[in-house]
């Protein structure tokens, strides 16, 4: 993503002291006032705390920089379609939600499920 998107990328980080307990990668697109989460990384949370800290990396954080910064909209969630082709993605349709890993399985079980 730095080199790719680099103006167009930020990151959220979670701290405790010196250690990092968490990231949350966005992606900003300036033309259509929109922004992307990407990636959220996190590590367990010492001492057994509470999951807030988590739950403010992953949607309370965005949600004030979008506000901050302007945005329209706000995407979270890194499976959503605009955000896959922002970073250059080829889609692919879907036509059925089976899959059957053998080809036997395929060919016999599938004209059923259709």
């Amino acid at each position: 993503l730095g080199q790719t998107h680099r103006h167009k990328a930020e990151a959220i980080f979670l701290r405790d002291g010196e250690r990092t307990l968490g990231c949350h990668v966005l992606l900003r697109n300036e033309r259509r006032g929109e922004m992307w989460s990407y990636r959220v990384a996190k590590l367990p949370l010492p001492n057994a705390r509470s999951s807030a800290e988590h739950a403010a990396l992953t949607y309370y954080e965005p949600i004030r920089r979008a506000i901050s910064l302007g945005y329209r909209r706000l995407w979270l969630g890194p499976t959503g379609y605009e955000s896959k082709v922002f970073r250059g993605a080829r889609q692919v349709p879907l036509y059925h939600h089976y899959w059957f890993p053998r080809r036997w399985d395929r060919w016999f079980l599938a004209p059923y499920i259709e």
